[in-house]
């Protein structure tokens, strides 16, 4: 009996969220349990998991994960007991069935509790492959309560930026919740509401998010009585967040909601607990949107006091979290030490990029960095030092680590590691396909891939560590300074880093800008050019486009006017004399033809400047690599492409019934290009004449597969074909791997598969994209010794755009392939005048010009003489819409 008692307090508490109360009873009932039982009983085990939950609640989570860890490979190597006997006496089975469950229950937990305690610390890959474990243990039991598990696998998709991935569980979650409870009232009833609540904001839908907010504060509060209970004070202080962000006519009312939040967490788990901090940050922003700056400062100064508990140091969430309030508050208040609270933010950016490289595929780095810069933080602080070295860190990143892995593993197959480079590409492969993979499958075939992915993430850590992947090693390419960067530049040269900031006040007032960092040689090598709102620009850039395409000349001056005013003037003025400019676009930016647009002396700038597009600042100080002589003079052309062939590509690539859809419905016909034939047959005829060695793949035999087999060891790939993008692919809502299938470029068989998939009735299983070269299959392309890959193909430049990322698109999967240069169009283009371009384009490349020197000596001469002949749209529209983006620079 004298057992009984302190268990029972025990389980009150640690379903209170009491952890302060919690732990003493937890590791008194862990060391009663050891002297009873042993240390390898379940009743034992049972009790040191009890002890890590409280550890975790009172914040305690260096010593929570060492506890877990050690009851790891006891729980795991605990042998799970058969279902009792019906032989057995009604007592007899009783107490078998509980020591049964008890090993069930000690397992699954151990799992789940490593899942969820590497979620809040921001360890997103560890906590995905505890969570995965524990389904796949439990996905024995079809009936099995899962809804724990099924939330913490949705926070972390959440927190990986995989919006679409983190809904299926969340809402399977909420279904079993509601099922098991015959829709009572009960406190865990809230969690999928809450969840869902926050997945909505995320998503942008506020509406619906504030209906789910509401609904799990309503139910929180009803079943607790309105006393006091963690997940209470989460609620109210979720609500007043998203009404402090969302409803700015409700600020008192989201004040109000903040400060119950708080006083909640104080009152529950304490001041310097890590969760009651993290409720301080947003009525922190709260209070100082209602001009209470005394009060956000008094409570601001107990947050920075209370961080001094050695629990924080292991929440790098929460440590973001401090630094950004830091940041508000200096800027607020004018403090004196503003610049080293942005100082601070900086290094806190440089620890986190560290943890995006960790993530095992592309689509996981993306989804993860979505929306972590503090651009908007440093814009208003006007440093332009720190502004630069923020793009600096943040832009293109994940191309950039992409590309650094790609040169790592090429650097082991040149060191006898071949096998192991060739395995991990399969295997990255097959977990991407498993993402991939339908959601709408059966709970029994969920289980198995479940299985799945957590053998492959674990093969790809372990092979990324065989083959000497170094996440260090990665980040040195990130780690450039700005002064390094104005440095590497040639006189007479200049590179403008544009980007799209948030407002990032307060009170969530003011708008989108674009701004830009533009780096010379002369002094100031560094400086910073706010350059407007973004809708106006982008209504700009828009009207610029429209009038072009519809042949508007009048509209085309008008509106190139404006733009270059808006955009170019202030750093053309700030820099005379440049002759060549790397510009890194954002946003909307991607879509302008510089080349093509005209300056205030009324001649394209193509007649005078060389433009090159780079993903990012740090391109400039790459080691370059020569087009000639360096590598073998092999190049490969795929044109006049049999577009009707039914053979099927073996390297066609599965896709879900949602990719499946978009390109069943979008409308697509791809007729006969009879232009491309004479295109490809020109330039192979002038490559041969420089003394070059050619493939050229027609009709049936420009399959993917085959473009896939002849690319590797060519220096030029030329690609003259149909291109295409999809835009329904463009909401953030729709999987992460949805807009690297935005756009296309179509091969042999592609109508025949279109048709294919108009014809089938029923595509829940997916199906195959022969025919379609999109950024997935590309990315896989062998083009570690290709220096240009020209996509001759309407709208190739285009696809899904990824604020501080690029367009999603080929041309970066390309480059990700090892590309350096790619030559794509931002337009449907005339085939006799994409001829004229080409030929004029590659006599430069065989004469030795780099490709951005050999396209800007093509279209200046084209823009000049049709502008005079067919008019100034239309020579737009025919010589201005091919653009060049580099991942090498020759000086």
């Amino acid at each position: 009996m004298e057992m009984v008692q302190p268990a029972l307090e025990l389980r009150r508490a640690l379903e209170n969220g009491d952890g302060r109360k919690a732990l003493p009873l937890a590791s008194k009932n862990y060391e009663s349990a050891k002297r009873t039982y042993g240390g390898s009983d379940p009743t034992t085990l049972a009790a040191l998991g009890n002890l890590a939950a409280a550890q975790e609640l009172a914040g305690q989570y260096v010593a929570a994960e060492k506890t877990l860890l050690a009851l790891l490979p006891l729980i795991e190597k605990t042998p799970l007991p058969k279902e009792p006997s019906a032989k057995l006496d009604k007592i007899a089975r009783w107490e078998a069935e509980i020591s049964r469950q008890t090993v069930i229950t000690n397992r699954k937990g151990v799992y789940n509790n490593l899942a969820r305690l590497y979620l809040g610390m921001g360890k997103l890959s560890e906590a995905e492959q505890y969570c995965l474990k524990a389904l796949e243990f439990m996905s024995a039991w079809p009936d099995a309560n899962v809804t724990s598990e099924l939330s913490v696998l949705g926070g972390i998709y959440l927190d990986m930026g995989d919006f679409a991935a983190a809904r299926q569980p969340y809402e399977q979650a909420r279904d079993m919740m509601l099922l098991r409870l015959n829709n009572g009232v009960d406190k865990k009833r809230g969690h999928p509401y809450n969840n869902l609540g926050i997945l909505e904001e995320m998503s942008g839908n506020t509406d619906l998010a504030l209906v789910h907010l509401r609904e799990a504060l309503d139910i929180r509060r009803e079943s607790l009585k309105d006393k006091p209970h963690p997940e209470l004070a989460l609620s109210w202080t979720n609500l007043g967040r998203a009404l402090l962000e969302y409803r700015p006519g409700s600020r008192a009312e989201a004040v109000e909601a903040l400060k119950k939040g708080h006083a909640m967490g104080v009152l529950v788990d304490g001041a310097s607990h890590p969760e009651t901090l993290r409720k301080a940050v947003p009525l922190i922003r709260g209070l100082l949107a209602d001009s209470r700056q005394k009060e956000a400062a008094t409570l601001f100064d107990e947050v920075i006091h209370s961080t001094g508990n050695p629990g924080t140091a292991n929440y790098p969430v929460l440590q973001s979290d401090i630094e950004q309030a830091t940041a508000w508050m200096a800027l607020e208040t004018g403090h004196p030490d503003e610049g080293d609270c942005m100082n601070r933010l900086m290094d806190r950016i440089r620890e986190e990029m560290g943890a995006m490289m960790l993530f095992s595929s592309e689509t996981r780095r993306i989804g993860w960095s979505r929306d972590r810069s503090p651009l908007g933080l440093l814009v208003r602080h006007q440093d332009p030092l720190l502004i630069a070295e923020c793009l600096l860190l943040t832009k293109g990143a994940v191309l950039e680590s992409v590309f650094a892995e790609r040169s790592a593993c090429l650097k082991a197959e040149k060191e006898g590691k071949a096998a192991a480079v060739h395995e991990l590409r399969n295997v990255q492969t097959e977990l991407q396909a498993l993402r991939e993979a339908s959601t709408s499958a059966d709970a029994a075939t969920q289980g198995v891939r479940s299985t799945l992915r957590s053998e492959l993430e674990e093969k790809v850590s372990g092979l990324r560590k065989r083959i000497g992947i170094d996440t260090e090693d990665l980040l040195q390419s990130l780690r450039v300074s700005p002064g390094k960067v104005s440095q590497a530049l040639a006189e007479g040269t200049a590179l403008v880093d544009f980007c799209v900031s948030e407002p990032w006040r307060v009170d969530y007032s003011g708008h989108r800008r674009y701004g830009a960092v533009l780096y010379t040689t002369s002094s100031p090598g560094i400086r910073w050019f706010d350059l407007g709102e973004e809708a106006e620009i982008d209504q700009l850039i828009a009207g610029f486009r429209g009038a072009i395409l519809n042949s508007d000349d009048s509209g085309v001056v008008k509106f190139n006017q404006k733009l270059f005013e808006k955009i170019l003037a202030p750093l053309w003025e700030a820099a005379p004399g440049i002759n060549r400019w790397f510009l890194c676009p954002d946003g909307e930016l991607q879509s302008v033809p510089f080349a093509a647009m005209k300056g205030p002396d009324g001649t394209f700038l193509a007649q005078h400047t060389t433009i090159s597009l780079v993903p990012s600042a740090r391109v400039v100080i790459r080691p370059h690599k020569e087009l000639l002589p360096q590598l073998l003079k092999k190049m490969r052309l795929v044109g006049d492409v049999d577009f009707l062939s039914s053979a099927p590509s073996p390297g066609g690539r599965k896709v879900t019934s949602t990719i499946a859809h978009s390109y069943a419905s979008a409308g697509m016909e791809f007729s006969a290009l009879p232009g491309t034939a004479e295109e490809v047959r020109e330039v192979d005829a002038s490559a041969r004449q420089a003394g070059w060695a050619t493939v050229l793949l027609e009709g049936r035999d420009a399959s993917e597969s085959a473009v896939a087999r002849n690319s590797a060891g060519c220096a030029i790939v030329h690609l003259a074909t149909h291109g295409g993008v999809l835009p329904v692919l463009q909401d953030r809502s729709l999987p992460l791997e949805l807009p690297f299938y935005s756009s296309f470029v179509a091969l042999a068989g592609a109508q025949a598969t279109v048709q294919q998939l108009r014809d089938r009735s029923d595509r829940r299983g997916g199906a195959s994209l022969d025919g379609f070269l999109t950024a997935v299959g590309a990315a896989s392309l062998p083009l570690q010794d290709t220096t240009l890959v020209t996509l001759s193909a309407c709208e190739s430049g285009l696809g899904s755009t990824e604020k501080g990322e690029g367009v999603l698109g080929i041309s970066r999967a390309l480059h990700s392939a090892g590309a350096r240069h790619c030559l794509s169009s931002l337009w449907p283009v005339d085939d006799s005048a994409t001829v004229e371009l080409m030929k004029r384009f590659y006599a430069g490349v065989f004469r030795g010009e780099s490709p951005p020197e050999a396209l800007r000596s093509a279209q200046a001469a084209l823009l000049r003489d049709w502008s005079e002949t067919r008019g100034l749209a239309n020579a737009m529209a025919q010589a201005g819409g091919f653009v060049i983006s580099s991942m090498d620079v020759p000086p």
